[in-house]
């Protein structure tokens, strides 16, 4: 049944004071908020009606209504006012969505879930190194005047996000001059290029809000190099503890030392890495008494032709090899497609009605 134009509005009101007040809503709230051109008694048969009809539901015998589920079905379908998202807001959920979908640490990290699930070992990889990439633009989005959203792109489109508070306030004018700027500076050099020496020449050439500047300027530097550091990820660390090797209660205390041990797994990665090549390394072979009777299957993994990193599987020597192999040349060959695809909208103009 079609609704009149009369209990469609009723219908909404009810709707959109149950969702603000979390109350049920009576015929002389409704009177008084949303239609003094009705009287009480009106309202109160209109809503007798709407609740015979199934769109609202009394609690109480004295009580008002609800909206039940055909309700809120019908008030999303066609009663809902359309929510007029403003142009800050349009900015703020667009750099949540690019921090979401192109953060690759993300993209790494599921990789490793994958290949931690699909061999039952104990995946590793590092972080891309990214010393080699070049820096594709800044954007710095102001919060308030005292917060500020950083942002590095890469020649990847990968995206480095961090949060800026600041001991004094700016307004988007500054903001907008000093985004001007770092990008006429940094962006096209490589991230291994970037010195202090750089921001040295910036700071000179905005002068005006040294504290700001300084402030905003040390996040930008330490975020680069923070780029150029290699983090180590783990995943199914504990998936070898459930095998016949590690039951062992010392063996099983060295290998979870180990693997945690970032600085030696770093090394073991990066002296095992062998370019394009996948390694197997198997026990003694690699010389290492931190690694005696486990085995390692290594590859790199690609972002750009200058963007890479190394990713592994560890394992006892007793291993499926052939699984671990096949899982990893499938991975490491697909983690560019996977990182790096992006929303195909990014250039779409926002809907200006809404």
């Amino acid at each position: 049944m079609e609704l009149s134009e009369r209990k469609q509005k009723i219908l909404k009101a009810v709707v959109d004071d149950y969702i603000t007040f979390a109350e049920p809503v009576g015929s002389t709230h409704i009177a008084k908020n949303h239609h003094p051109e009705l009287s009480s008694a009106t309202i109160r048969n209109e809503l007798a009606d709407l609740e015979e009809l199934g769109y609202l539901v009394k609690t109480h015998t004295s009580s008002g209504r609800v909206p039940s589920e055909l309700g809120y079905r019908t008030y999303v379908d066609s009663l809902m006012k359309k929510y007029m998202v403003s142009m800050e807001e349009v900015a703020r959920l667009k750099a949540e969505m690019e921090h979401k979908i192109k953060e690759l640490d993300y993209y790494i990290k599921e990789v490793l879930n994958i290949a931690a699930g699909s061999t039952n070992l104990t995946a590793i990889a590092t972080s891309p190194d990214f010393s080699g990439g070049t820096l594709k633009k800044i954007e710095l989005m102001m919060l308030d005047s005292f917060n500020i959203l950083l942002i590095l792109v890469t020649e990847t489109d990968t995206v480095k996000s961090r949060p800026i508070k600041l001991k004094s306030p700016v307004d988007f004018d500054f903001i907008a001059d000093l985004k001007s700027v770092l990008n006429t500076q940094l962006a096209g050099l490589t991230l291994d290029k970037i010195t202090k020496q750089n921001f040295e020449v910036i700071t000179e050439q905005l002068g005006g809000n040294y504290e700001a500047v300084a402030n905003i300027l040390e996040f930008v530097y330490s975020t680069i190099n923070e780029m150029n550091e290699n983090e180590i990820y783990l995943s199914g660390e504990t998936n070898l503890l459930g095998l016949p090797e590690f039951k062992d209660v010392a063996k099983a205390k060295k290998f979870l030392e180990l693997i945690h041990d970032e600085k030696k797994i770093r090394e073991i990665l990066k002296n095992n890495s062998k370019g394009n090549v996948l390694n197997v390394v198997i026990g003694n072979e690699q010389d290492n008494e931190d690694l005696d009777q486990l085995s390692l299957v290594v590859t790199t993994y690609k972002i750009s032709e200058n963007v890479t990193g190394v990713m592994g599987v560890i394992g006892p020597n007793r291993m499926d090899y052939s699984k671990v192999i096949s899982s990893l040349e499938y991975l490491s060959e697909n983690i560019n497609t996977l990182a790096l695809k992006a929303p195909e909208n990014d250039n779409n103009e926002v809907n200006k009605n809404g």
